[in-house]
């Protein structure tokens, strides 16, 4: 995966959106083989092997050491920039698959670094470089770094590899859902939430306590942002139909409307067996929602969960703010049309069509 000029910086940190899909594929290395591991000082760049004479390249000396590298970087500004943290994630993902490094060594370099930027850069790195049962001797260290022990960025870097590795003892599940759950920073509290989402995809037989986890967070009082986030990581199709009614009580009754909203878009992904039930419910909160973005949101959750079953409730909104009501016929026409596929449905409403 590559950082390109497209990627927004806040705060210093890489905002990387597609950081989660990651390519499982073949490693360039048996695990069964023995490696031979070399420090990052020595670790040559780009593939762990020994450098090529600069007198066939053309090239001139190659590039320092990738520690020795970490001092010289800053901030990502120019082309430039991005081309040298490109030039670093992929020559630390090399030295990794090939043995030129370790994992433990990487997470040796959260220690003491403070910039958001190359703590992503290493966090993508152990996402991407060695294979799923090389990461185990670090989780350990991993989990600790994001309890507490590290930095906030050190915590949030933890994260998004926690997001995908394997968790046979259930300590990574119990320190994000802790995280998530009960740390005073309101932003590390959604990065955990994050982690927690992609386990649903990375683990998926730990479905039911992640979603055990996020149900009490988003049922719980206190910053509405975080509980909104909890819902929003929820899948609406995997709740069972207990599950269901909780989140339909708080679409009904919570005094944050962006909770309610939050809580109203996880019905809209509930399976077909809960389509009357839902559709009723999402309707509820359409009539309690005073702001016309909020309502044409629900709409989609409308349509998301009854396709065609929805087009009656669409007609009996009484919907007077002009914006909604094109909406509203823009939906309408398009399940008129016989459309029944979500993607191409969000697709036509986002091209404008009809």
């Amino acid at each position: 995966m590559k950082i390109s000029m497209t990627v927004a910086v806040a705060g210093g940190a890489l905002l990387v959106a597609c950081l989660a899909a990651r390519n499982p594929g073949t490693p360039l290395w048996s695990a069964s083989r023995p490696r031979e591991t070399r420090p990052l000082e020595s670790a040559s760049p780009a593939s762990g092997s020994a450098p090529a004479d600069p007198s066939e390249s053309g090239a001139g000396s190659p590039p320092p050491p990738i520690r020795k590298r970490l001092p010289g970087l800053g901030e990502p500004r120019t082309e430039e920039d991005f081309k040298a943290l490109n030039g670093l994630l992929d020559d630390l993902k090399a030295a990794l698959t090939s043995g030129g490094t370790s994992p433990a060594e990487v997470v040796d370099l959260f220690v003491g670094e403070s910039r958001p930027f190359i703590l992503d850069v290493l966090a993508m790195a152990l996402r991407e470089g060695p294979a799923p049962e090389e990461l185990a001797p670090v989780i350990p260290r991993l989990v600790s770094i994001g309890l507490g022990e590290g930095t906030e960025g050190q915590r949030r870097s933890a994260f998004l590899v926690l997001g995908m590795v394997s968790d046979p003892d259930g300590r990574v599940l119990a320190a994000l859902s802790t995280v998530a759950a009960r740390d005073r920073d309101p932003d590390l509290r959604i990065a955990a939430i994050g982690a927690l989402h992609e386990r649903i995809d990375t683990a998926p037989g730990t479905t039911e306590p992640i979603h055990r986890a996020l149900l009490a967070i988003a049922s719980s009082g206190g910053d509405a942002d975080v509980r909104g986030r909890a819902f929003a990581a929820i899948d609406g199709s995997a709740l069972s139909p207990e599950r269901l009614a909780d989140v339909a009580r708080i679409a009904r009754n919570d005094p944050s409307p962006d909770v309610r909203l939050s809580a109203a878009e996880v019905l809209g992904r509930a399976p077909a067996s809960y389509r009357e039930t839902g559709l009723r419910e999402i309707e509820h909160a359409y009539l309690a929602e005073r702001r016309p973005d909020r309502r044409g949101a629900l709409l989609f959750s409308l349509v998301q969960l009854g396709r065609a079953a929805a087009a009656d409730t669409l007609r009996r909104l009484p919907e007077q703010d002009p914006e909604v009501v094109r909406q509203i016929g823009r939906y309408l026409a398009i399940l008129d049309s016989g459309e029944t596929d979500l993607m191409r449905i969000a697709d036509r409403i986002l091209q404008g069509d009809p």
